[in-house]
């Protein structure tokens, strides 16, 4: 299986290790680029085209398309120089395991060889996928778009895309292109245009453990005050991933427990640092979809905190929301919004990638070569007569007799009359087939679907209707008629708890005349993966079944008593945690800072089976971890005692005594520092145009003390301040900013009962315009004859306070509400609805927020 962190770079390619054998490596390209067609050239075409004046049934006067495919994985001429820089590496392996210990000389490759074994290439095991283009948004340039989907899993993760464009936008992405023909200019340096793959694959962790656990009334607070720190109330999923937001600042706030215990083993600092930001990458998601809500829309239901005994999380495969604005969910659950997550050692788990790319790294920097790409015609070019279109299947074609593609078009003439033509080709191969059909009434788009037809004559269901315009039609289809599974060891201990796990599989479809069998698959130190394959040559009508036996070091056995359902194409197998007590050592609160070193004993007694267990960890910090296990010969019998100690730098000496314990696996450690420590963060500071940030701070309470502190960086500073048991959490800062251009502009007095200070950013502020567009073309002026939309914009750093109301009758159905404004940066406003029925009743509705300069006012909807 696939090992993480990457273990190289070469030349465009990122390499993986695989856990058992070391002659198998796993490549992937480190951006997408353009697919290629059969010749070798880049499905990618730019079509531009105008006239003086417009046909009946023929396209508006000038515009425009783009359509292309892309496709990650690596080609075929890096791969082979990729084998050839490998060998070497695989060649010295060999020789030094061939002399190594027993075990070694027993490892694939070397047992029973006389010369190394040539380097393999394989193709990771996607399981979740998605791809996304950004592109100009503006409805001067674009009108129409796909622009984002899942990617395909399978050959090449291909993906389509396409984009109408207007007269403007036409001329536009060509000079970006190729340059403007008219003036002789050339190209953009910049192509407007970029490619995002979110990728999900398998693969096994190094021997350690990563333990992750999210306050989440701390959390919930730092969001807030990171948002309002940046002068904003919403903000993208992709703004929200990009944000710079200090790793160590988020931790030492309380809000993040991010620990990596390497235990005995010996791994690296590149390594533990990657897995740290692998870490961080999870807590991005998990916050996101936790702490966020999409803006305008009621907030969804919340996710079930992660069990910590779980060696992995779905979590990680949400599908991110880049187009989204999201505000911070307004209410705290603390039962939903609190995280812990355990990821045991050598775990597998769903490791994301996300490789971008540009148009100028797709089509490469040959003006000639992207000038092939550009089409420039007249609207009554014969080309918008045809609609052709070149369909493409991807599939394990040994698996089945051939694949049917149905397109259907249909479309009314400049009579009313409905025309319609179709065809549905068979493949055997992935070599595309061309489809043409007159085009009628200017209408080009058409729908598709698609089925397989097995080797015994079976065919599946043919998939959903899909409509599409773009004149490549690629078709990804998962085999049918095949079942297969990839059985993986996940955290199972070998090496002191399990010799074996026995994974019986069975299927069975009497309907459609397959009979039932069973096959086991057997997972051992030695062999940590195996594989489950059945040909049934028929749709799979029902999951594959699975049973799991751990024999285990001491003798005992346990055996699941009932079948469970496979999910997907792996089934990830972990040891019984009923089988073990683990325990992990927590060092929480904030007091670790001033710890020399702390010690926790642990105790467990079994007196029935003759077993006592006492065992002493040392800690010295919040980044400590431990974990602590033992193997019970009595599963219902989980309690255990513990008692710890420290002593911290400036000489004191701190003792708890021995406590009870039921069996929980998480025991926090925690030191807490007498008084208030407040942290001051700076992960908002635009150092570039403001170098140096000054704030005041004063705890506001009577003879409260008074701290300044001051910035030329992002990292965070702590006041310990000095407060009487009890003491209130409030404060009154004021911020000075001392730009490079002005001034030192100094912000009013703000206050915060919080024990997180986030510094606001510093902004040059020009004076700006809101302009609002108000439609009311949805309302039903006979049940409500008349409408009220009240306005207002709020900006309380500059004292503003405007409102606005209109009235819609059924002559009046559309305004514009523009403001002057002091920050244009800030967009955001607040509006209300009110109907008045015919009846005289008056309905209000509830203030709403918005940074979407139009309202659309709804039909009346009695309740």
């Amino acid at each position: 299986m696939l090992t993480v962190p990457a273990r190289d770079r070469i030349g465009d390619l990122t390499i993986y290790g695989d856990d058992t054998e070391f002659f198998r490596f796993y490549a992937l390209p480190t951006a997408p680029r353009l697919r290629l067609d059969a010749d070798g050239d880049p499905v990618f075409l730019l079509v531009a085209y105008a006239g003086e004046a417009v046909a009946p049934g023929q396209p508006a006067s000038g515009g425009g398309y783009i359509a292309f495919d892309t496709a990650f994985e690596a080609l075929p001429a890096e791969v082979e120089a990729l084998k050839s820089s490998l060998q070497p590496l695989v060649d010295a392996e060999w020789e030094r395991l061939r002399a190594g210990t027993a075990d070694e000389k027993a490892r694939p490759g070397v047992a029973g060889t006389v010369a190394p074994p040539r380097v393999e290439l394989s193709t990771p095991t996607f399981i979740d996928g998605g791809v996304k283009m950004n592109a100009p948004q503006s409805a001067s340039l674009v009108t129409g778009r796909v622009a984002e989907g899942e990617a395909s899993l399978l050959t090449g993760n291909i993906a389509s895309f396409s984009l109408d464009l207007t007269p403007a936008g036409a001329s536009f992405m060509e000079s970006t292109l190729v340059g403007n023909p008219a003036d002789g200019a050339g190209q953009s340096d910049e192509t407007p245009i970029q490619v995002a793959y979110d990728l999900t694959f398998w693969a096994r962790l190094p021997p350690a453990r990563i333990h992750l656990e999210v306050d989440g009334e701390r959390m919930h607070s730092y969001v807030e005050q990171q948002i309002r720190g940046r002068g904003v109330n919403s903000c993208t999923g992709r703004q929200l991933e990009d944000a710079n937001v200090d790793e160590e600042s988020l931790t030492m706030s309380g809000a993040v427990t991010v620990q990596i215990d390497t235990g005995s083993g010996s791994i690296s600092d590149e390594v533990v640092a990657e897995l740290r930001a692998y870490a961080f990458d999870v807590l991005k998601q998990l916050v996101a979809s936790t702490f966020f809500t999409a803006e305008g829309e009621p907030p969804p239901a919340p996710a079930a905190s992660t069990a910590a005994a779980k060696p992995t999380t779905r979590l990680l495969l949400r599908r991110r929301r880049y187009g989204t604005r999201r505000v911070v969910a307004r209410s705290l659950d603390k039962k939903t919004m609190s995280i812990k997550l355990d990821l045991e050692q050598r775990s597998v788990v769903p490791w994301s990638i996300h490789p971008t790319g540009t148009l100028q790294t797709l089509l490469g920097g040959d003006p000639a070569a992207r000038a092939r790409h550009v089409r420039r015609i007249r609207v009554d070019d014969p080309f918008f007569a045809t609609l052709q279109v070149s369909i493409q299947v991807f599939t394990a074609f040994q698996d089945i007799d051939h694949a049917e593609v149905e397109i259907e078009y249909e479309a009314s003439d400049e009579n009313g009359v409905v025309r319609r033509a179709s065809t549905a080709p068979s493949f055997t191969t992935s070599a595309p087939i061309v489809w043409s059909t007159p085009v009628i009434g200017g209408e080009r788009r058409y729908r598709w679907r698609y089925r397989s037809v097995l080797k015994g004559g079976r065919a599946t269901e043919f998939s959903p209707w899909e409509t599409r315009q773009a004149p490549q039609l690629i078709v990804s289809i998962v085999s049918p008629g095949r079942l297969s599974v990839e059985v993986l060891a996940g955290a199972i201990d070998f090496k002191e708890l399990v010799s074996q796990v026995q994974v019986r599989l069975a299927y069975e479809d009497a309907a459609n005349g397959v009979p039932r069998a069973e096959s086991v698959v057997l997972l051992t130190a030695e062999k940590p993966r195996g594989s489950y394959e059945r040909v049934i040559d028929a749709p799979q009508a029902g999951p594959l079944m699975s049973r799991l036996r751990f024999d285990l070091r001491s003798g005992d056995v346990v055996e699941e008593s009932e079948w469970h359902a496979v999910e997907g194409p792996q089934l990830l197998v972990n040891q019984p945690t009923e089988s073990v007590l683990r325990v992990s050592l927590l060092p929480a609160g904030d007091g670790w800072a001033e710890v020399a070193q702390a010690w926790v004993n642990l105790r467990y007694e079994d007196p029935a089976n003759g077993i006592a267990v006492n065992d002493m960890f040392t800690l010295k910090g919040l980044d400590s971890f431990a974990t602590w296990q033992v193997y019970l010969k009595d599963r219902e019998k989980r309690n255990y005692r513990f008692q710890w100690q420290a002593s911290f730098k400036g000489g004191q000496f701190i003792r708890r005594d021995w406590q009870d314990n039921p069996g929980d696996p998480l025991l926090p450690i925690t030191v807490k520092l007498p008084g208030i420590r407040l942290m001051v963060t700076a992960d908002a500071l635009d150092l570039a145009a403001c170098p140096l940030t000054e704030v005041t701070i004063t705890h506001d309470i009577p003879g409260g003390k008074q701290k300044t502190l001051i910035f030329n960086g992002k990292t965070a500073q702590f006041w310990d301040v000095e407060a009487p048991e009890g003491a209130p959490v409030a404060f009154r800062y004021t911020v000075t900013h001392f730009p490079v251009d002005r001034d030192p502009v100094v912000l009013p007095e703000r206050r915060e009962t919080d024990t997180i200070i986030v510094l606001p950013l510093y902004r040059a502020v020009a004076a700006g315009q809101l302009q609002v567009q108000l439609l009311a073309q949805l309302v039903d002026f006979n049940v409500t004859p008349i409408v009220a939309v009240d306005l207002r914009y709020e900006d309380a750093e500059y004292d503003l306070d405007l409102r606005q109301s209109f009235t819609f009758n059924d002559g009046e159905r559309a305004a514009a509400w523009r403001v002057a404004t002091r920050d244009a940066s800030r967009i955001g406003f607040t509006y209300r609805t009110t109907y008045f029925l015919a009846d005289g009743t008056e309905k209000a509705g509830d203030w709403m927020q918005s940074t979407i300069p139009r309202v659309v006012v709804p039909r009346y909807q009695a309740h």
